[in-house]
C-alpha cells in the first residue's frame, strides 16, 4: 500500500480497519503500531485515541490499560459478533441508525396509539352517559311526569 494521510480515512473506515485487524488476531494490540503503521497509514495520536475510546463505548474493544493514550486493545465478544453478522463497521453503523430510527418511530406510534385509546375511553363515557340520560327522560314514567308538569303549567 501506498502512504495514506489518516485524514483521508473516515473515522467509521478507521474503526473498520481497527475491528478488522483485531478480529484477524484474538490478542491485545496497539492499534498504532500494530494495525495502522504496518497498513502504512500516518496516524495522529489524538484521533486514534478518540476512535480508540469510540469502539470502547460501543462496547466492540477492551482497552488493557484505560488510561494510558497508547494502551493496548483487544475485541470484544460483541465486536467479534458485529464482524460476523455485518462484515464491516461502516454496515453495522447503518443498521444501527435504521434500528434507532425504527425504535423512535414505534415509540411515537405507541405515544399516539394510547392517545387514541384515551379518547375512545372519553367519547365511550361521554356515550353511555348521552345514551343512559336520553334512555332515562325517554321512559315512560318520566315522559309521565314531565306531562303533568307541562300541563300544570
Amino acid at each position: 500500500m501506498e502512504n495514506s494521510d489518516i485524514r483521508t480515512f473516515q473515522d467509521d473506515d478507521l474503526q473498520d480497519i481497527v475491528l478488522q485487524a483485531l478480529y484477524r488476531i484474538p490478542d491485545y494490540l496497539s492499534i498504532e503500531n500494530n494495525i495502522l503503521i504496518p497498513l502504512h497509514i500516518n496516524s495522529e495520536q489524538g484521533r486514534i485515541l478518540i476512535i480508540r475510546k469510540r469502539l470502547v463505548v460501543e462496547g466492540l474493544i477492551e482497552e488493557k490499560e484505560p488510561d494510558s493514550p497508547s494502551s493496548l486493545v483487544k475485541i470484544t465478544p460483541k465486536g467479534y459478533q458485529i464482524i460476523d453478522d455485518f462484515g464491516i463497521y461502516k454496515n453495522y453503523k447503518k443498521e444501527h441508525r435504521k434500528i434507532s430510527q425504527s425504535q423512535r418511530a414505534i415509540q411515537q406510534l405507541e405515544e399516539k396509539n394510547l392517545r387514541l385509546k384515551n379518547l375512545n375511553i372519553i367519547v365511550g363515557l361521554i356515550s353511555f352517559l348521552i345514551g343512559s340520560l336520553s334512555g332515562f327522560l325517554l321512559s315512560d314514567p318520566i315522559k309521565n311526569i314531565l306531562r303533568r308538569w307541562l300541563e300544570a303549567n
